[in-house]
């Protein structure tokens, strides 16, 4: 009997650790900042300034809101639900410029999406690398034609939360691995900028 009752066990410990459920990850990403300009008169030192040497970037539900510590930048919101995304750019303390943003509206055309074998670690966490080049609509916002996301292998969120979300192709991109980025390197033809996690904080 005794026997019996450790080979049921061992099943159940077995079946456990092949349908183990999904933390699905809520609460905040600090980054590093580092720019390397090639623009001559915008140098390294004031896009720092402007644009901030820190993010965080806090994730819960659908809800997805970027906060710089630059002079120009502070923050960015994004919300993608039912259907339609919500996106919010505030560049001063007493300016919030609001706009409804439709989610199926793309703002620019990727021309290639790669994912590519990474051997980085991020405060020892592993990393999938997606690779992006993309051709930037014409609207007279700053975009950035190459770009590399380094994924971490365990922040998951769930299935489908940006398949609706066109703005920087998020809807191909992050559903690549579902999991939130711990590491992106973007680049365009003025300067290249490295976002780095250096602390993750779980609600």
């Amino acid at each position: 009997m005794l026997k019996k009752f450790f080979i049921l066990a061992s099943l159940v410990l077995v079946m456990c650790s092949f349908t183990g459920t999904i933390n699905y990850f809520n609460g905040t990403i600090t980054y590093e900042i580092k720019y390397e300009s090639n623009d001559p008169v915008t140098s390294t030192e004031i896009l720092a300034k402007t644009n901030g040497d820190t993010m965080k970037l806090t994730f819960k539900g659908t809800g997805y809101l970027e906060v710089y510590n630059g002079t120009t930048l502070l923050s960015k919101g994004y919300s993608f639900g039912d259907d339609i995304g919500t996106i919010w750019v505030r560049k001063s303390p007493s300016s919030v410029v609001s706009s409804d943003y439709n989610g199926f509206n793309p703002n620019e055309a990727l021309k290639s999406i790669e994912q590519k074998t990474s051997t980085e670690k991020i405060l020892d966490i592993g990393t999938t690398l997606i690779s992006v080049t993309a051709e930037p609509a014409n609207d007279g916002e700053e975009h950035f034609t190459k770009r590399d996301y380094y994924f971490s292998d365990d922040l998951f969120f769930q299935d489908g939360t940006f398949k609706n979300c066109k703005y920087n192709s998020y809807d191909q991109i992050y559903s690549k691995t579902n999991t939130l980025p711990l590491k992106m390197v973007f680049e365009n033809d003025a300067y290249k900028v490295t976002y780095t996690a250096i602390k993750i904080e779980s609600n």
